[in-house]
């Protein structure tokens, strides 16, 4: 109930200030051009880690060179 409040006081004050909704439309403006920036961070991160854990597999395995990992 506090959370819908919340949006419906900011939505007021958007209405009323028009500075505040400058920063509201900026601030909606970055976290739209920061989204692709993310997912991108994200597949890299995945990607070492799956780089990582071919890299370190035979470790997991009961003899060497043998592929025993469920993440794979």
């Amino acid at each position: 109930m506090l959370l819908i409040q919340s949006f419906n006081k900011v939505f007021y004050f958007i209405r009323i200030y028009d500075s505040l909704n400058f920063i509201c439309t900026m601030s909606f403006l970055i976290v739209r051009e920061l989204l692709p920036f993310l997912g991108f961070v994200t597949v890299v991160m995945f990607g070492i880690v799956k780089l990582n854990s071919v890299q370190h597999m035979s470790v997991n395995g009961e003899e060497y060179g043998r592929i025993n990992n469920k993440f794979l």
